[in-house]
């Protein structure tokens, strides 16, 4: 399942349809320039980034402009799809434009969540995945020789692709994307990590993969 039909598998399991109007708008762009934007996000004590490296998209840099945050319409496919989403919050009978921010904003950071698993979901090894499975099922955080054997297994097996990955890249990519944190120097799985591998079971996304 790519990245695309990934992310569209998603739409199904949005709260409200506006979500589906805004990732339509949102796909009109590559995905992997769209996640590029994606820096950082916070859950309760949790926050996670999304730092470009080997496995992720490359960083667009934000100059901050009002115009760069706008995508260009010169076919005016997304006026169109501005005028539904007006229309949505009208038969909502939304009126009070505080209200109409608040639930955007909503669905805007649910939309943003869900894009974040599709990066990840093309993205991640199956040796982290299977890390992740394992961490879901563990009542505390673990020491960090518990990671050891996921990545020595994989390295055994697939040496020409581990040959210049190591287990630090290996593990900050998984740090680096918020799918796992510390405490007291021992790993856990994090919220967001979890709501991945419910996104993945959700979306009858193939949870085995190489590497």
């Amino acid at each position: 399942m790519d990245a695309l039909t990934f992310t569209s598998k998603l739409i199904e399991f949005t709260a409200w349809p506006i979500a589906a109007v805004v990732l339509s708008i949102v796909l009109k762009q590559p995905l992997e320039k769209l996640l590029g934007r994606l820096i950082s996000a916070k859950h309760k004590d949790t926050e996670f980034g999304f730092a470009p490296d080997k496995q992720n998209a490359p960083k667009i840099e934000n100059s901050g402009s009002i115009a760069d945050a706008v995508p260009q319409d010169s076919l005016g496919l997304i006026a169109e799809q501005e005028a539904r989403i007006y229309k949505s919050l009208d038969d909502l009978k939304i009126e009070n434009p505080e209200d109409k921010v608040k639930v955007l904003a909503k669905h805007h950071a649910n939309l943003q969540i869900r894009s974040a698993y599709a990066q990840i979901n093309s993205a991640i090894y199956n040796s982290q995945l299977l890390l992740l499975q394992a961490l879901n099922t563990q009542a505390s955080p673990v020491e960090l020789s518990f990671f050891y054997s996921y990545y020595n297994a994989a390295k055994n097996n697939y040496p020409e692709y581990y040959e210049n990955y190591s287990f630090e890249d290996w593990l900050n990519y998984m740090k680096g994307s918020g799918l796992i944190n510390t405490k007291d120097e021992n790993y856990f799985i994090t919220v967001f990590g979890r709501g991945f591998l419910t996104a993945l079971t959700e979306v009858g996304a193939n949870q085995k993969r190489v590497y």
